[in-house]
């Protein structure tokens, strides 16, 4: 199971737990944290994004370091920089980059509590490659 943060167009958040969440589907389950009722369909077309999260407690004083200082390619993948509609911007590796693909996965340039986030493609205004 995979905790996740999921944080929608309009601004609400929820946090819970998924194991069948995958950059290429319009839809996964999400078992909402402390709720009874069974798990619910999130469609990802009303996503800004997804951060999957070591834990719902946010983060860890000073952070986890960086995964590559100066590197543009990685094993995780290629940097860029998103840019959402809202103005928000967040920097990782993008791997297996796909325009037909309804999520973007990348993985966060800054080792923290967000260990891998998927970003709904129809959110970001620009991708800069770096």
């Amino acid at each position: 199971m995979n905790n996740v943060v999921v944080h929608y167009r309009n601004g609400s958040l929820i946090k819970g737990t998924t194991n069948d969440i995958h950059k290429a589907k319009p839809m996964f389950h999400l078992a909402i944290l402390n709720s009874k009722e069974q798990p619910k369909l999130v469609n990802v077309d009303e996503l800004k994004a997804v951060f999957f999260v070591r834990s719902f407690e946010g983060e860890v004083q000073g952070g986890f370091g960086h995964l590559r200082d100066g590197d543009k390619q990685s094993a995780y993948g290629r940097k860029a920089e998103l840019l959402f509609k809202d103005g928000e911007k967040v920097t990782g590796f993008v791997q297996a980059y796909h325009e037909n693909e309804p999520m973007i996965m990348l993985v966060p340039e800054r080792l923290q509590n967000n260990y891998r986030i998927y970003v709904n493609r129809t959110d970001v205004k620009n991708i800069y490659w770096l």
